[in-house]
């Protein structure tokens, strides 16, 4: 599979959290990696990055 230009990263997640992860991006109209990226953009202070928005409804509060 070509990439999409950015290089891949691994990272270790116990499963159940994955799979978690994976069915609220999807909830939430988008997958993981966008995810990942705002939420890392946030994280480092990126200018103008924001806070990621959690799906309603999913996980506990």
């Amino acid at each position: 599979m070509p990439s999409r230009g950015t290089p891949r990263w691994a990272i270790r997640v116990p499963e159940n959290l994955w799979t978690a992860f994976g069915e609220a991006t999807e909830a939430a109209g988008t997958d993981r990696s966008a995810v990942l990226r705002e939420f890392i953009r946030w994280y480092v202070r990126e200018h103008g990055a924001k806070t990621p928005q959690r799906p309603g409804g999913v996980g506990p509060e």
